[in-house]
């Protein structure tokens, strides 16, 4: 939750909206069917006395978090480069 808030601020800053709200619905899609890949069918390598849901949480989160972030910060400057998104300047 903190990530995502976190997330949400650097979108935020990054000031590319429908951009950065694709990117992190889809980054929370992401995470949301591979935590429930894992819950289901992964429970078997879950660490002994370790919750499968916790341990899900980590495993996809430690790798979703930061593709995430990276897309945020990679994303709009590209787009604005390519005239696809409009400038703060407000031309494209």
């Amino acid at each position: 939750v903190l990530a995502l808030a976190g997330l949400a601020v650097l979108a935020r800053y990054l000031s590319a909206g429908p951009v950065a709200l694709g990117v992190m619905v889809g980054g929370a899609l992401v995470f949301l069917s591979h935590f429930a890949a894992g819950v289901v069918f992964f429970a078997a390598y879950t660490p002994a006395g370790q919750s499968v849901w916790l341990y899900s949480a980590i495993y996809n989160g430690v790798y979703v978090v930061p593709q995430v972030a990276l897309s945020l910060m990679i994303l709009p400057p590209l787009l604005r480069r390519a005239g696809i998104i409009a400038t703060e300047g407000g031309q494209s």
